[in-house]
């Protein structure tokens, strides 16, 4: 298989979450979708692999092609395509920080006194 090059922003029709665990994700930076959505299993895996995810673009897969430059805000579900410099430099400006919400560290138990450790997928964009 082809080494994918840092900073690769992949582009498909659709992506199951298994399509995933199967590439090498190190040099992926965004993955852009026709099909999927924001809350899916896909997209929570790629946040916990720090890929932007944006899902629901139509078109994506036969509009985009190698080689073309392109701005992916997951924050707003928007991708961009051939943005001029002065969008580059004010996406970087205001780029969004998520910030960590509290999460209760008390002791889960289920019904049988299981001990289970709770995990949530909980952001606050600012």
């Amino acid at each position: 298989m082809k080494e994918i090059p840092s900073g690769t922003v992949l582009i498909s029709e659709r992506l199951l979450l298994l399509d995933i665990v199967h590439l090498n994700t190190s040099n992926i930076a965004a993955i852009v979708t026709e099909i999927g959505s924001p809350v899916s299993h896909t997209a929570i895996l790629c946040r916990g692999l720090n890929i932007l995810y944006v899902a629901r673009i139509k078109g994506a897969a036969t509009i985009i092609r190698s080689n073309y430059r392109i701005l992916v805000n997951s924050d707003e579900g928007s991708v961009i395509v051939h943005p001029n410099e002065n969008t580059c430099l004010v996406a970087l400006q205001e780029k969004s920080f998520v910030k960590k919400v509290h999460v209760s560290k008390r002791d889960c138990r289920k019904v049988d006194d299981i001990r289970i450790e709770i995990l949530a997928n909980a952001y606050q964009f600012d």
